[in-house]
């Protein structure tokens, strides 16, 4: 596949530690499985949402990679099995089927569950 002049979007999970590179502000980023990159400040903040203010969308892509997600104010968690989200609490899955509300997809305060 020729990937030239094409238009990539992603959703990266990546621990950040502020680190300035020959007086250029960046961040050193530690990935899933210990992979380390640099990334420059500006690309970096246009990129990356700090974990609880990330937007719907990014919860169904974390939530499509296996990961559990929940809203910064609630309890409990969702998770995709099956192809259905879930809903979770205390690492125990219900058998109730998720459905999102008008808040839900508008909120930007969703954030990865370990």
């Amino acid at each position: 596949m020729d990937i030239q002049d094409v238009l990539f979007a992603g959703t990266m999970i990546a621990k950040a530690t502020a680190c300035p590179v020959e007086d250029e502000p960046g961040y050193q980023l530690e990935h899933p499985g210990g992979a380390m990159t640099w990334m420059p400040e500006q690309l970096f903040l246009s990129s990356f949402r700090v974990n609880g203010a990330m937007r719907f969308g990014d919860a169904v892509e974390y939530l499509k990679q296996g990961q559990k997600v929940a809203r910064s104010a609630g309890g409990g968690f969702l998770q995709m099995v099956e192809g259905r989200i879930m809903t979770g609490a205390d690492d125990m899955i219900s058998d109730d089927v998720w459905e999102p509300s008008a808040d839900d997809v508008l909120a930007e305060d969703w954030r990865l569950v370990p």
